[in-house]
């Protein structure tokens, strides 16, 4: 088990090294949903400029960390969601870091409504 954990582990990492160039090659309509999802997050919890453009970059991070994930280790397959789960973990920490911990608990609460 510790042994599947520290491979899922370096692929993350080999993953989220070569998201900067993934992240160019995401489709027009993924790019397009995601920047509409970033337009309503900003308005909905008054981000600035420098926020929306982080959020943004962090959402098309985690499509291309978990669209690489999925061609690698196969949909449906117990390391995919072991990947899934640790990107989603990295987005949060980071969409964290990015916003005020106000906006974080109302985007939260949008989210679960």
């Amino acid at each position: 088990m510790k042994k599947l954990v520290s491979g899922v582990a370096a692929t993350l990492a080999v993953s989220f090294a070569m998201n900067a160039a993934a992240v160019d090659r995401i489709g027009f309509q993924a790019r397009e949903r995601l920047e509409g999802e970033t337009a309503e997050l900003t308005e909905s919890l008054g981000l600035n400029a420098e926020q929306s453009a982080k959020i943004l970059d962090l959402k098309l991070n985690l499509f291309a960390s978990n669209r690489d994930a999925r061609n690698e280790l196969g949909a449906g397959t117990s390391e995919f969601a072991e990947a899934r789960n640790a990107n989603r973990n990295a987005f949060r920490d980071e969409l964290k870091d990015s916003l005020t911990k106000d906006q974080y608990n109302q985007m939260r609460a949008l989210n679960n409504s």
